[in-house]
C-alpha cells in the first residue's frame, strides 16, 4: 500500500517547487537571516529587542496609538506576546496603556515622547541593517533570477535580435 503525502501527490494538482525557485528561496531565507542578525546587533547597540522596535514602530505609524490586538496583528505576534511586549515599553516609558473610551475591555497603547525620539533613532539602525543585508543580496551574488519574474525566465527587457 503506497501513502502519498499530506496535501496529496500528483493526481491533486499541487506542484514542486522548481530547483530555480528553490535555489531562490534558499538565497532569499539567507538573505533574510543577514538581515535580522544585523539588525539585531544595531538595534542592541539602542537597546531595543526587534519585537519592541517593530511595536514602537507600528505605534508611531498609526498616530501614536494602537489596540494591543491590532498591534499583535501588525507586529505577527501573539496577543499574549504582543501585550508583554508593551509591557516591556510601559516599563520603560516608552509607550502607555490607555483604555478606549468606547469599549472599557479593548485597551490601546500610545507611543510616549521618549518612546517617539528612541523610534527616530532607530531607524537609521534599520536603515544601515538594512543595507549591510542587502550588500550580500543574492542578486549580487550572482545565480539566482529577479525573484520577481516569472518562473523560468529572466526579467528586465527582452534581450535584443539581430535582424
Amino acid at each position: 500500500m503506497s501513502r502519498e503525502p499530506a496535501g496529496g501527490g500528483r493526481g491533486s494538482g499541487a506542484r514542486e517547487a522548481s530547483a530555480q525557485e528553490l535555489a531562490w528561496w534558499q538565497r532569499t531565507e539567507e538573505l533574510r537571516c543577514r538581515f535580522e542578525r544585523a539588525l539585531t546587533r544595531e538595534l542592541g547597540r539602542l537597546g531595543l529587542s526587534l519585537s519592541t522596535y517593530l511595536a514602537l514602530e507600528q505605534l508611531a505609524l498609526h498616530d501614536g496609538h494602537l489596540r494591543i490586538t491590532e498591534l499583535a496583528e501588525e507586529v505577527r505576534l501573539s496577543p499574549s506576546s504582543a501585550s508583554r511586549v508593551v509591557d516591556r515599553l510601559v516599563r520603560d516609558d516608552l509607550a502607555v496603556r490607555m483604555p478606549s473610551p468606547g469599549d472599557r475591555r479593548t485597551v490601546h497603547g500610545r507611543i510616549t515622547q521618549r518612546g517617539m525620539a528612541l523610534y527616530e533613532r532607530a531607524v537609521p539602525a534599520y536603515r544601515k541593517a538594512l543595507a549591510q543585508a542587502l550588500d550580500h543580496a543574492p542578486s549580487a551574488r550572482g545565480g539566482v533570477d529577479d525573484p520577481y519574474a516569472t518562473p523560468g525566465r529572466q526579467s528586465g527587457p527582452a534581450p535584443r535580435t539581430e535582424r
